[in-house]
């Protein structure tokens, strides 16, 4: 599953080079051509999306917005598609249930900020064309490289948060409280 991300982000930008390589050779108004194409794979992915989905994870879209979360909630299994939005996860007061929670991020243009406790184990995977991300203070700025960074308690918390996002661009910011 680490490798998914990878794998569609891949798949766009070769059907990309595909449809820019016909446009030229075939003389193909290229921009005349996305927006069709971007309809249709749109439409596509809102009829296929919720045979593709396995039924275990909370899924919640926002083509445009923001999504914060805060104060006393229950941290769960949790999938969100951003098209260009904000995300905010605080859980310095949730509730992490023991063994491994998932949250995946997808979207186009991503700004994620979460905080979590000291004694709640984090491991992140980022895949993106442009990633700007500070992970515990750290600062990693990677242009069409996977970033991929563990907490050192990771292994040994009894709660642990896996976050896997997959953005064009992406920005995320993860601290440690």
């Amino acid at each position: 599953m680490s490798n998914r991300g990878q794998l569609v982000f891949g798949a766009i930008l070769v059907a990309l080079g595909i449809v820019s390589l016909l446009s030229t050779v075939f003389q193909i108004n290229f921009g005349a051509l996305c927006w069709p194409l971007l309809l249709i794979g749109v439409g596509v992915w809102l009829v296929l999306r919720p045979r593709l989905s396995n039924g275990e994870m909370a899924s919640e879209v926002l083509l445009l917005g923001d999504r914060r979360q805060r104060g006393n909630w229950v941290v769960h299994n949790e999938e969100f598609w951003l098209g260009i939005g904000d995300v905010e996860l605080d859980m310095t007061e949730a509730v992490v249930p023991p063994g491994e929670t998932l949250i995946r991020l997808n979207g186009f243009v991503c700004d994620v900020d979460v905080f979590v406790p000291q004694d709640v184990g984090i491991a992140i995977q980022v895949n993106g064309f442009v990633i700007d991300s500070d992970l515990f203070g750290r600062d990693y700025d990677q242009i069409l490289t996977p970033v991929t960074v563990s907490s050192e308690n990771y292994g040994s918390a009894e709660c642990r948060v896996r976050i896997e996002m997959n953005a064009f661009v992406a920005d995320l910011k993860v601290k440690q409280l």
